[in-house]
């Protein structure tokens, strides 16, 4: 294990101070209110705010569960550009239609579009998973990581975090949370960036890098990309960078629609660090050693050759990444609950009730991941894949409503609510089965199911709501329909596309 002495006094005092210090900073210069507290007074600047963007879903603890399913590292390598693509939708289509219709939650977007009842039954969805699976995948990926790679005891590690986390957002809102995520993201990117460098000029040690890389390379050449894999990515890359609450109420913290733009400009261009080249050398690593659990690897690997300076930058990057995952967490939910069912039971609520509800729902949210950290437990691994899997459902739901809704003007309400209370009957009947009947092919419906990974179910839940949404509804076009079809790419796209194809191309030169 890895003895940790100024870490544990970084991580434990005075990152604790720095956080809490700067969010009595920024909170008493003015009185709260909700503008300030849930947007940050639509004041945030551009690059500051791109920065921020990114810890929604690719700076996050359960990210890891991606390269532990064993995807392609061809596929991580395309999934930037994916991502790429989607935070260009983001600001060039998505931002400008949130701005314009002024609205305080994703769930309100839909009400916009499919009425009332849908509103509520997605805050609902959102904030349940949320809690259920993104909370809970946060504390497992945080409690494997601080369990393998340090002698802090996870359980206590996790509370304090929290416990941080929620002091500092309580006191100081999204505005504390965008500015320390930007700081985030940048040490990230740093050491990373660092870690990879060093690694690859590794060539004397007790593993031998430069052997296992080489020996890994033709793996990394004769990799297949799954369609499916590609797909599903792609689907939920669209809710976690477009629809993400977290994303809605951090985009409509910019000063401007063209700042707010100039910030997916920003995501663009960092995203591809810790995506891309952390994600190579982690992968590499697992690959390897495929007959030796996660846990061993990381325990030798780390112990055994990363030098002392480079072992404690990695583990304040994981802290930061789940400090950010839990701000996240924090803000978006009671956000959701503030405005999706507080706000609109009682309408006359004041402004600064408003922020007091927010604050005590981040206290009652709080209280509920302790109650979860015993759950997450080291050993959880099989619950942490089952919950990717829903995630990964629960994705193609949002993503297909989205899609259709930013299409249309209107859609009638009845019948997407059939939809959407069908659709998620079959993801839940699809998340029990694997949870408890796996292996259970008695019954017809059960083989079915059993029929389908989650990654091609993925596709099908998304094109069953496309398809029932499109058919069955009089859909009036409208939004950013015609604004696609009389657009122009902006060139900065253009130009950016070419370098993500460049890297990939070096790595397949290398691998030959």
């Amino acid at each position: 294990m890895l003895e940790l002495s100024m870490t544990g006094f970084i991580l434990f005092i005075f990152y604790p101070l720095i956080l809490i210090s700067l969010s009595v900073y920024l909170s008493i210069s003015k009185e709260m209110s909700s503008s300030r507290y849930f947007f940050a007074e639509k004041n945030i600047n551009w690059f500051i705010l791109g920065l921020s963007f990114l810890t929604s879903a690719l700076i996050s603890p359960y990210a890891l569960g991606y390269t532990l399913e064993g995807f392609s590292i061809k596929l991580v390598f395309l999934y930037g550009i994916i991502s790429s693509i989607l935070f260009y939708i983001l600001g060039k289509f998505i931002i400008p239609v949130y701005s314009k219709l002024k609205i305080k939650t994703i769930s309100e977007f839909f009400e916009r579009i499919y009425g009332r009842s849908c509103r509520y039954f997605i805050s609902l969805l959102l904030i349940l998973s949320n809690v259920g699976i993104r909370l809970i995948l946060s504390l497992i990926a945080g409690s494997i990581l601080i369990s393998t790679l340090t002698e802090l005891d996870p359980y206590f590690s996790l509370l304090f975090f929290l416990v941080i986390t929620s002091i500092y957002l309580i006191i100081g809102g999204l505005k504390t949370e965008i500015i320390v995520s930007a700081i985030h993201v940048l040490f990230i990117t740093i050491v990373t960036v660092y870690f990879t460098i060093w690694l690859i000029t590794q060539t004397q040690t007790k593993f031998n890098l430069s052997e296992f890389i080489a020996s890994a390379a033709p793996k990394f050449n004769q990799s297949l990309i799954s369609f499916e894999a590609l797909i599903s990515i792609a689907i939920i890359g669209f809710w976690f960078i477009c629809s993400d609450q977290i994303i809605v109420q951090k985009s409509l913290s910019a000063k401007n629609i063209n700042q707010a733009k100039k910030s997916s400009f920003v995501s663009i261009i960092f995203q591809f660090v810790p995506v891309l080249i952390f994600s190579l050398p982690l992968y590499l690593i697992f690959d390897v050693w495929k007959d030796y659990t996660h846990e061993y690897i990381l325990k030798n690997f780390f112990k055994g050759i990363v030098p002392e300076l480079l072992q404690s930058s990695i583990i304040l990057s994981l802290v930061f990444a789940l400090t950010s995952t839990f701000a996240n967490f924090f803000n978006s939910t009671s956000s959701l609950i503030t405005y999706d069912f507080y706000k609109t039971i009682k309408k006359d609520t004041s402004d600064r009730e408003l922020v007091l509800v927010g604050r005590i729902t981040i206290i009652i949210l709080l209280l509920v991941a302790i109650l979860l950290i015993p759950v997450s437990k080291p050993n959880s691994l099989q619950l942490y894949f089952k919950l990717i899997h829903l995630l990964f459902y629960i994705s193609a739901i949002v993503s297909a409503f989205l899609i259709i809704g930013l299409l249309a003007e209107r859609i009638n309400g009845r019948t997407s609510f059939v939809i959407l209370c069908l659709s998620s009957f079959l993801i839940i009947y699809k998340f029990i089965n694997e949870l408890f009947y796996e292996n259970d092919n008695s019954s017809v419906i059960l083989k079915w199911f059993t029929a389908f990974n989650f990654l091609q179910f993925t596709i099908i839940i998304f094109l069953f709501c496309t398809a029932a949404l499109f058919f069955l509804n009089k859909i009036n076009w409208g939004l950013v329909s015609n604004k696609i079809l009389k657009s122009k790419p902006d060139k900065k796209i253009l130009l950016a596309l070419p370098v993500y194809l460049a890297i990939i191309g070096f790595f397949e030169i290398i691998s030959i």
